[in-house]
């Protein structure tokens, strides 16, 4: 597959892409940066995964845990589902990450139309190549974290996990993530993606990681080294000390605009 001119006869100046699977042959021409995604290997069951992260030296799992029943005794009992269908979870967690989007400056995808009609569509409708969990945290009933993950066979990819941030000394966000991890594991997942981006709480608890490429697919050479140019001078400003007023400056320039 041409894969230049067939962005060119869809009527495209260019097409940007992330999260693509390098593995993917045409496009590894087009890659102009690649960063690990982090896993959890869930193929011998929870147990052995948690067994797994104490023999590495990882302390992070105890540490939530421990912060699980410190929310249980100054709030109430933990209930938590693995699956719902109930709208009213749906719509809280869409107003949690609404929130956490205007917070940081970016772009709230929940503000169409289409993307409730979608999420609806994929939990009434699963199917075994593409279905979604929507999981639910609460405390004495009352939810404080809620999760919108997709899966596919035996994979699951956390897409979204809002939580309540009036309980966030708790770390509700770490409790929900691995109380689905370990449900997961029942349901006969073998993997758990965690998704693109190497923040800490993610390397304490994954197994393995891959590449994940970024990058453009254009039929204008200008276009292209703009986009090259970019994408080189963002990673040096990753690197530098300059990253966070960058990232502030961004952000600020985002909520204006």
């Amino acid at each position: 597959c041409d894969v230049a001119h067939l962005v060119c006869r869809c009527g495209l100046h260019v097409w940007d892409f992330d999260h693509l699977v390098t593995s993917q042959q045409p496009l590894q021409p087009f890659h102009m940066a690649c960063e690990p995604a982090p896993f959890i290997d869930l193929s011998d069951g929870f147990e052995a995964y948690r067994e797994q992260r104490r023999a590495t030296g990882s302390d992070r799992i105890p540490k939530v845990l421990s912060r699980a029943r410190k929310l249980e005794r100054e709030c109430g009992p933990l209930q938590f589902e693995f699956q719902t269908d109930r709208r009213e979870s749906l719509q809280r967690m869409m107003a949690w990450k609404s929130a956490q989007f205007r917070q940081t400056g970016f772009a709230d995808i929940f503000q169409h139309e289409w993307t409730l009609r979608l999420l609806e569509h994929l939990l009434d409708n699963p199917t075994e190549g593409l279905s979604a969990i929507l999981s639910v945290l609460s405390v004495d009933g009352t939810p404080v974290a809620i999760s919108y993950a997709l899966r596919s066979a035996s994979v699951v990819h956390r897409s979204a996990m809002p939580f309540d941030r009036a309980y966030g000394k708790y770390s509700p966000g770490s409790i929900m993530l691995l109380r689905l991890a370990e449900a997961a594991a029942q349901a006969g997942i073998r993997r758990f993606e965690l998704g693109k981006g190497e923040q800490q709480y993610k390397r304490s608890l994954m197994t393995g990681s891959r590449l994940l490429a970024e990058g453009a697919v254009t039929c204008r050479p200008l276009i292209r080294a703009l986009r090259k140019g970019w994408f080189a001078t963002r990673d040096l400003v990753r690197t530098s000390p300059l990253r966070k007023p960058a990232e502030s400056a961004a952000n600020i320039s985002r909520i204006v605009s």
